[in-house]
């Protein structure tokens, strides 16, 4: 909502907002795409008369079904010692773990995709222990569900902190934003 309130000053285009980040980052860029225009997570944050609504995510190597991460087999395979981390994402969400607890649940994005979110590149590296790909691909597939452009990127190797990708995934995320933020030419 800052970002389009100070719009015109900047000379920033507010119908052309995209939104990335990495881990927690990418947790956070889906969860802005996806809640968009719910009264719940409008109000705080000020500039109330601007939209939060953007137009394209690159989430990349975020938690987007909390509840899944710890009960999710497949999931809690790919993480080892993920007991420390129900503890710091229940440190983050501000409540100890529960499968059913609102908390959690509304914290996912996963639980929030409907056909008006904006289409989303997820960018992830297979190897990942800190936060499983499967989370990517997921939402991924939650997203194509539900009638949402969506494109998954998964890398073989790099781990949580894309080693040796940096370059290869800002690639990919540049392009992504260039076509999905592409101005429309109106006839």
């Amino acid at each position: 909502r800052f970002v389009r309130k100070i719009s015109g000053e900047y000379q920033i285009d507010p119908t052309r907002i995209g939104a990335t980040g990495r881990s927690a980052g990418g947790t956070l860029a889906a969860l802005l795409a996806v809640t968009s225009g719910m009264p719940e997570f409008e109000g705080a944050g000020g500039h109330a008369g601007f939209s939060s609504r953007i137009q394209a995510a690159v989430p990349i190597a975020g938690v987007f079904d909390f509840v899944a991460r710890f009960t999710d087999r497949e999931q809690l395979a790919l993480q080892p010692g993920y007991q420390k981390k129900i503890i710091s994402n229940g440190e983050w969400i501000g409540t100890p773990f529960g499968a059913t607890d609102h908390h959690w649940l509304r914290s996912s994005a996963a639980r929030h995709v409907d056909r008006t979110d904006p289409p989303m590149l997820f960018i992830h590296c297979r190897d990942d222990a800190t936060v499983p790909w499967l989370q990517s691909r997921d939402m991924h597939q939650s997203l194509l569900k539900a009638g949402v452009g969506s494109t998954l990127q998964i890398y073989e190797s790099g781990g949580h902190g894309f080693k040796g990708k940096g370059e290869t995934s800002m690639e990919d995320m540049v392009e992504f934003f260039s076509r999905a933020l592409a101005p429309t030419i109106r006839r």
